[in-house]
């Protein structure tokens, strides 16, 4: 059976709203029953009490009793079957697993769908609604502030509107008792839901500011890149990025700053020289060490250049 294959038979368990025997074909019966026989309840309940990822398509928080329900009646249509398969379909077993996942899971999930009806008037996308447990997946370098958010999400929180960066903004907030109980469930701490909000509101924030930049405006020489992506202005420290604003001014106006303001300047960048290893503020605090050298050899070129006037000779 091709993967493909498997995916149909496994989706349709999951949604059909009446027993198979009374809907499906004999050879689609057949299969739905096969492939039935091949899943372990016990292994199906570990998986939905653990909210590790999708079962059967679905994430475990978004299961409603209808899905419990059906499957539970594909089991029973096909309790003793295939004939020609040592494991064949114990819908006893099945009862019995799906009746205390339904239980252990009912106030997680209740939580989780009471979510996702708040909100669902504003999901546009085409897939699932988000899972509460899919933000604890959540990673993100804090050096160069990048994250997974596509990979969770589909797109990146760089790339998405107001609107969804709003969305994502909320429902994470509104994720943090559910979130609590999933690490419950992990047998981990549950104050780690705070931290990953948190960084993740961070991260909403700078990519959202990052998105508004624009680029065109940025001189070429403080479009500073990293690991193949450029580097946000939204990224640097609150000093940094006054800094190099300053100095994106006075490039764009092709103007010599100050000696004073200069030599300030250059102080600041070797102090972060000397207290970053790494990051977007040290490149950005090289980058301007050495346009502000550029600048003050032309602030000391410009006072040796003769005036013109009485007595300039001219």
């Amino acid at each position: 059976m091709t993967a493909k294959a498997k995916a149909i038979i496994l989706s349709a368990i999951l949604w059909v709203g009446v027993p198979i025997a009374a809907t499906a074909a004999p050879d689609e019966m057949a299969d739905r029953c096969s492939y039935l026989s091949s899943v372990d309840p016990d292994k199906l309940h570990t998986a939905l009490t653990r909210y590790a990822g999708k079962v059967m398509g679905k994430y475990p928080e978004h299961w409603m009793p209808a899905d419990y329900a059906n499957l539970l009646a594909n089991a029973v249509s096909c309790n003793g079957q295939p004939v020609n398969l040592q494991n064949k379909v114990n819908a006893e077993l099945w009862a019995v697993k799906l009746a205390d996942v339904q239980k252990i899971n009912a106030e997680i999930n209740a939580r989780s769908n009471a979510i996702a009806v708040a909100y669902g008037k504003y999901w546009t996308k085409n897939e699932e609604f988000p899972a509460c447990a899919t933000f604890l997946k959540w990673e993100r370098d804090d050096v160069w502030y990048t994250n997974n958010s596509e990979k969770l999400f589909g797109t990146a929180f760089y790339n998405m509107t107001p609107e969804m960066l709003g969305l994502y903004k909320r429902l994470a907030q509104e994720c943090v008792p559910v979130m609590k109980s999933v690490l419950d469930r992990w047998h981990a701490q549950q104050s780690g839901a705070e931290a990953i909000v948190k960084s993740i509101l961070s991260s909403i924030e700078m990519d959202g500011l990052a998105a508004q930049e624009n680029v065109s405006e940025i001189p070429k020489n403080l479009q500073l890149d990293a690991r193949g992506q450029r580097i946000p202005i939204s990224y640097l420290r609150p000093t940094t990025q006054k800094v190099v604003k300053k100095i994106i001014a006075l490039e764009n106006a092709d103007r010599i700053m100050p000696t004073n303001s200069l030599i300030q300047i250059s102080k600041w960048a070797e102090q972060v020289e000397m207290d970053e290893t790494d990051g977007p503020d040290l490149l950005y605090a090289q980058r301007i060490k050495s346009i502000v050298a550029d600048h003050l050899f032309r602030a000391a070129d410009a006072l040796r250049k003769p005036k013109a006037g009485p007595n300039s000779g001219g």
